[in-house]
């Protein structure tokens, strides 16, 4: 089988399964958290992009991805003017001077500087999981003054009385 025809075969079976995914979604969680879900996915996503992408230029068009992304977790939280300031300091400002940066230096595919090998990292993925454990069960059992918490939260507290 050719290539092409094996990504037609794969696109034909992956829709239909992803818009039933998507359908299942919405259906039970809502359509707002279900899209702030999929944002939150593909921003971790983008960052795990930067992260990994061996070719500066691709780390730098995630990196502004990831910004673009954090914006439109904004926009869902209805926090406007800080979206408005994501895309105009970050995008605006700050990816692109480091993008021109990147681009005028000598070395633009970047060297391998950490030549270690899985098992001489597994120490550093212990200790970062870890802490990613310990910060969302902290998240997660925080608790309010009248014995509120995070995961029992289905409304948004309000932040000062209407009567102000």
């Amino acid at each position: 089988m050719s290539r092409r025809l094996l990504l037609l075969f794969g696109l034909a079976i992956g829709v239909p399964v992803l818009l039933g995914l998507e359908w299942l979604l919405f259906s039970r969680i809502g359509p707002l958290r279900a899209i702030f879900a999929q944002v939150s996915v593909f921003s971790i996503l983008a960052a795990l992009g930067v992260v990994l992408a061996r070719n500066l230029i691709h780390s730098g068009l995630f990196l502004v991805a990831f910004f673009f992304l954090i914006a439109c977790q904004f926009i869902l939280l209805e926090a406007e003017f800080l979206a408005a300031m994501q895309v105009l300091v970050y995008i605006g400002a700050v990816s692109i001077l480091l993008m021109f940066g990147i681009m005028l230096t000598r070395n633009v595919q970047g060297d391998e500087t950490s030549v270690g090998r899985w098992p001489a990292k597994l120490p550093a993925a212990l200790i970062a999981g870890g802490l990613l454990a310990s910060l969302i069960y902290g998240i997660l059992a925080q608790r309010g003054g009248n014995g509120w918490t995070w995961a029992a939260a289905d409304t948004r507290t309000p932040i000062a009385d209407a009567a102000i």
